[in-house]
């Protein structure tokens, strides 16, 4: 096993790892680690037990997982703000022995702790259907981790904001670098960058945006090493190219980024320990050390392929990826392909547009039609006549609604049968 929690806390004892609300060095972080570890075991929890565990953005629920880890137990991170039907959904599908709730546990005995690390469970995110539980190994995590690292070139002089969920990939794989590299690992809180002036962040474009609105901010962000951005298609005017943005294409089953551009460009390489193939059909596939172990239904492990196929459509040139769009996503209009990303891909061109969603609407005359969802501050007028300096006319939707924060975030089904009322309501 190359990644061991014992000799990476022995190897970096007396380095500071953790900023929440007040400094820990990886000493500190093991021994209170430790401290939930021993009652877990008193709770009865032990080795290849899978147990829940609603993590929050603080040391404590760090500690928690650790404190998992080192008994040999699997945590499967779930979100605290998770339903209870969620929650037994979770329980089933990856056969866990109980979810423990974020609270402190203060315990001043100690007992030996038998390091048998095992693995993580993640959720993937069910935008097409019911979350999957994802069991990530602990090489799956260190190569990830060991790719981005000397990519970006982190190290123990980095400070690394950790401003992504927990629960997610790309927020573990925040800490699971800060752990190996040395870097240290800044929990976001409301001062957190101006008090602490990271130098690596971990964003989705709407965190982008919404610091680049702040002019101290946004001065700070431009004296980083690198703004990483993931989870969705940055805006192309938000493409500064005095900050150190870096565009990346990662998923849950390939335990985060797959490729990257290199700080302040647009190209993305595939990183080191990944490998990526693509179908005639553009459809890409992964593989490598970085390749998820399986999945869990019903609490048993499937079995899994050498190669994962994603649903995302891409080129690959001289090790250079581009991402298309969703191979699922795409549809025919009257005959002609629908891509749409593409669509999309122009909304964001236009000036106050934040989001967009494109999806397909049944139409007995074309097959299906293109129908957008968009968000902003505010509505955006003329936007048939503005997309025409990017679409040609038969790929401008014919129904463009604007949408609040929370609609735009539903999985496309829901957003095709709200799509299909509100046309509903206009030829009415």
């Amino acid at each position: 096993m190359n990644f061991s929690l014992l000799e990476i806390f022995k190897r970096k004892s007396h380095l500071p790892l953790l900023v929440g609300d007040r400094p820990f060095t990886y000493s500190e972080v093991w021994e209170e680690s430790r401290k939930t570890a021993y009652q877990f075991q008193e709770m009865g929890i032990s080795k290849k037990d899978r147990v829940g565990l609603l993590i929050e953005q603080n040391e404590n629920s760090l500690f928690h997982m650790l404190g998992l880890l080192m008994i040999g137990a699997t945590p499967a991170l779930i979100s605290p703000k998770s339903s209870t039907s969620e929650r037994a959904y979770f329980t089933q599908t990856a056969g866990l022995k109980t979810i423990l709730k974020p609270e402190t546990l203060k315990v001043e005995k100690l007992t030996p702790i038998e390091n048998i690390e095992t693995g993580i469970i993640l959720f993937t995110s069910g935008s097409t259907g019911n979350p999957k539980a994802l069991e990530l190994s602990f090489d799956n995590l260190y190569y990830s981790a060991k790719g981005s690292i000397d990519f970006y070139k982190i190290g123990k002089e980095d400070k690394y904001l950790l401003n992504l969920p927990l629960n997610h990939i790309g927020g573990l794989m925040v800490f699971i670098r800060c752990l190996i590299s040395g870097a240290q690992c800044i929990l976001s809180q409301e001062d957190s960058i101006l008090k602490h002036r990271p130098s690596i962040y971990s964003l989705v474009p709407a965190q982008l945006i919404r610091l680049l609105k702040n002019k101290e901010l946004s001065s700070i962000l431009k004296d980083s090493k690198a703004i990483i951005i993931g989870g969705d298609r940055l805006p192309e005017k938000y493409f500064d190219k005095t900050l150190p943005i870096s565009l990346t294409y990662g998923l849950s089953e390939s335990t985060a980024q797959v490729a990257a551009s290199i700080p302040g460009t647009k190209e993305m390489k595939i990183l080191p320990h990944r490998e990526v193939l693509i179908r005639d059909n553009g459809q890409i596939g992964i593989k490598g050390t970085t390749k998820f172990k399986n999945y869990l239904i019903d609490g048993k492990k499937t079995s899994s392929d050498s190669i994962y196929w994603t649903q995302d459509i891409g080129t690959l040139k001289d090790g250079r990826l581009e991402v298309l769009g969703r191979l699922d996503d795409c549809f025919i209009c009257g005959g002609e392909n629908m891509v749409p990303a593409e669509i999309e891909k122009a909304f964001l061109n236009i000036d106050k547009i934040e989001r967009v969603k494109v999806v397909p609407i049944r139409n007995e005359e074309y097959g299906h039609i293109p129908v957008a969802f968009y968000q902003a501050d505010e509505l955006v007028e003329d936007l048939k006549i503005k997309l025409k300096r990017y679409l040609p006319v038969y790929k401008i939707p014919k129904h463009i609604f604007k949408l609040e924060d929370h609609d735009i975030k539903w999985p496309k089904n829901k957003l095709i049968e709200l799509a299909q009322r509100k046309i509903d309501v206009v030829t009415y």
